[in-house]
């Protein structure tokens, strides 16, 4: 059963070079997994968000071991995607819907 993979990396602007790149189903999955660990304390990448930007690279397909689609373009810098709350704060709304969205209001 053929499987397309989509390649991504991430550069690290202070060691001026590219990480090994990492492999994910759909862009979405990449977005996360960058998010994640931008917004970490734990993650060299939460540390320095700024000195990092991730980059889709192409696609590969499984059944015939080939690339395809190879074209460098930036996703986006860690400091984009830096979350203002923490992830396991329950008592927060989302900040770009309205008071009316929230509540279900017309």
């Amino acid at each position: 059963m053929s499987s397309i993979q989509q390649m991504y990396t991430v550069y690290d602007s202070k060691a001026e070079t590219f990480m090994p790149p990492f492999f994910v189903p759909s862009r979405g999955l990449a977005i996360r997994a960058f998010e994640d660990c931008v917004n970490s304390d734990d993650h060299h990448f939460g540390k320095h968000p700024a000195d990092y930007t991730l980059f889709f690279l192409g696609t590969f397909v499984t059944d015939t071991g080939t690339f395809d689609e190879m074209t460098k373009t930036s996703v986006g810098n860690g400091v984009e995607f830096l979350n203002p709350f923490k992830p396991d704060d329950q008592n927060v709304q989302n900040p770009s819907r309205s008071d009316d969205q929230n509540s279900g209001s017309p």
